[in-house]
């Protein structure tokens, strides 16, 4: 994370960019602080941005997810995550929901977890309010009644039956964006990304083992999620499981597959996500502001002092912070191989 941010420079403050592309252009080009030197050019989805002398720039979290005039997720991550390794001390990461639920999918998304037999076992995401807690099995049975056209038919399916035909890696991703992380289109919006004009003219071949966008991920695990959605597609088209096709991927020409490669190798070492991880912190006091992502007076009390992991609380805010951001250093906010589900 670098060293302490001098308190004496001028402070950028922007958070909640949420992959909206448009709108970190529009903020780099009001800022005083920021220089934009170049669109993302020569293979890389970063843009090159300049932190002028004398300023600092705090981003506030929840960097990812939402996307503009198409999704733009991988291109703000990256920018974000390259102005942090070219300014390592001016430049604070804060990481907001969004962004440290992304580290679910290195476990969620493996093969054990998508076994069919489970299926009927996962429930819908805890700290979603009862009544609209969607479980995988639940989603699944509504999309396979938009895909055969027929609630009844959805309806009568066995567990087994809607597990064979529609517990697909690209669908488990669809349930867990929309109904565990409140980014409903994401995947889409990702594909649109992936096929845009410039992301594809300059760091994108379409149905190869690996994606230039993120290069440096882990291959092998890379390969392994690409080999998991071809099965599905090498099933239907023998006729042992519904196509899981949509309009969109038809139309723009990046597979599901391809889309879920993006997804699980950005989380992966040497992924935009892990990179943002990495560099990331939950809390930074400059001077005498604190800057994190959320409130800290809750309805369930103050969470000011509290550490996940720890009892008790810790009385000095810097020491608080300190152990927060220790947590994401060490895992303890999302043990790899663990899920709540």
């Amino acid at each position: 994370m670098g060293s302490p941010p001098e308190p004496h420079d001028k402070i950028s403050y922007v958070t909640d960019i949420e992959g909206n592309w448009e709108f970190f252009v529009r903020f780099i080009d009001l800022s005083e602080a920021l220089s934009l030197i170049a669109l993302p050019a020569h293979g890389s989805p970063a843009a090159q941005v300049d932190l002028q002398d004398g300023w600092q720039l705090v981003v506030g979290g929840d960097c990812c997810d939402k996307g503009g005039a198409v999704g733009g997720s991988i291109r703000v991550v990256s920018t974000l995550v390259e102005l942090k390794r070219r300014y390592p001390t001016r430049v604070t990461l804060i990481l907001g929901n969004r962004d440290v639920n992304k580290m679910r999918m290195t476990s969620e998304l493996s093969e054990g977890q998508l076994a069919h037999e489970r299926l009927s076992t996962i429930p819908g995401p805890y700290w979603v309010p009862e009544s609209k807690r969607v479980a995988p099995c639940a989603f699944l049975r509504a999309t396979a009644a938009q895909q055969l056209g027929r609630a009844g038919l959805a309806a009568s399916l066995s567990v087994a039956e809607l597990a064979s035909g529609y517990n697909t890696l690209p669908n488990r991703l669809r349930w867990m964006l929309k109904e565990t992380m409140g980014a409903d289109g994401e995947f889409e919006r990702r594909r649109a990304e992936l096929e845009s004009e410039d992301t594809r003219r300059l760091a994108y071949s379409p149905r190869r083992a690996e994606i230039a966008l993120l290069r440096g991920s882990d291959a092998e695990h890379a390969l392994a999620v690409r080999k998991a959605a071809e099965s599905s597609e090498s099933e239907a088209r023998d006729g042992r499981r519904p196509r899981p096709s949509s309009r969109a991927e038809a139309a723009l020409g990046v597979t599901d597959a391809e889309v879920c490669e993006s997804f699980v190798s950005s989380v992966a070492p040497g992924g935009f996500m892990r990179g943002l991880l990495d560099a990331g912190q939950l809390a930074c006091i400059i001077g005498s502001t604190l800057f994190l992502h959320g409130g800290v007076q809750s309805r369930g009390g103050c969470a000011l002092g509290r550490v996940p992991g720890r009892e008790g609380e810790v009385q000095s805010p810097r020491e608080w912070a300190d152990a927060l951001n220790a947590c994401v250093q060490t895992g303890t906010l999302a043990p790899a191989g663990r899920t709540r589900a």
